[in-house]
């Protein structure tokens, strides 16, 4: 017989006990080199330095480029003025703009930080007009080119001779007319007090008159010519328009210009025709009603 304790199909468990032991799971020392040798940045010594010192290096190249004379503005180009008092004017506003310094440290004569913007609103005062354009051609020419609205005429106040532009305001005194070829009128002021740069003196119906005016004398009345046109703040919309001859014919500002000069016309072939030394004046200022003066 078998003994019963062979036939037992109890089994014999392992321990529980765990072992709380330290175990060490570092690689090998071959494979630690060759992954330190991995990481390891290719970059030179140099270059951190470099780096560190690039905040220093900016400083210095923003100074070489402001103190440098090679961006220093030695050429101003000014073009499209019709004045050269203008010009001189535009220059001297130009040249003072250029000793002041933008956020107190970038000078506005280096071409590289010219403020456009500001140099417009000091041009501004001087041309009453904000119509300038800047061009910097490298490294030291700056081009100002001005787009003027048109020049009406020339207005004569107590012995000054101005330029009038579309908006009726005096924008420069010119000191010597005969250096320019002008196709202007020349409105002469009758009982005016002083003028002076930026005043406004013609209003819009007068301003469109004499616009108009050379066109449709010249298009009806070739034979006679226009030497001064008389303006009285006090008169208007009344203009004497006045010939070499000294005989002048009165013209409204608020009637139509051109029916004017037909009257004009027709007055100066049929019934004036032989008789023109004699006249004084003629008015056809009240188009239906035409009449004229003979001197005494």
């Amino acid at each position: 017989m078998v003994p019963l304790k062979f036939l037992s199909t109890k089994r014999k468990h392992k321990s529980l006990r765990r072992d709380y032991a330290r175990k060490r799971r570092e690689q090998p020392m071959v494979m630690k080199q060759l992954a330190e040798a991995y990481h390891k940045s290719s970059r030179p010594v140099w270059f951190s330095w470099l780096f560190k010192l690039s905040p220093l290096i900016v400083v210095a190249v923003l100074l070489i480029i402001i103190y440098s004379p090679l961006f220093r503005i030695r050429n101003v180009v000014i073009n499209n003025i019709p004045f050269r008092e203008t010009e001189g004017r535009l220059q001297a506003a130009l040249q003072q703009f250029f000793q002041t310094r933008r956020a107190y440290i970038l000078p506005q004569a280096n071409l590289i930080f010219f403020n456009a913007t500001a140099a417009r609103q000091i041009l501004s005062r001087e041309l009453y007009s904000n119509n300038v354009v800047f061009e910097r051609h490298w490294p030291n020419v700056l081009k100002v080119n001005y787009q003027p609205g048109n020049i009406v005429s020339l207005w004569q106040n107590q012995g000054k001779i101005f330029a009038v532009d579309q908006a009726g305001r005096l924008i420069q005194e010119l000191t010597n007319t005969k250096i320019y070829n002008f196709n202007l009128l020349l409105v002469e002021e009758a009982g005016g007090g002083d003028r002076k740069l930026g005043d406004i003196v013609a209003t819009d119906q007068l301003i469109n008159l004499l616009q108009n005016l050379p066109t449709a004398w010249s298009g009806n009345i070739d034979k006679y010519k226009i030497e001064r046109v008389v303006v009285d703040v006090k008169s208007l919309p009344t203009v004497n328009v006045y010939t070499p001859d000294d005989w002048y014919v009165q013209v409204s500002a608020e009637e139509d210009l051109i029916k004017q000069m037909q009257v004009l016309k027709r007055l100066l072939e049929e019934k004036i025709k032989g008789d023109i030394n004699r006249i004084q004046y003629i008015d056809v200022r009240f188009i239906k009603k035409a009449s004229y003066t003979f001197k005494k």
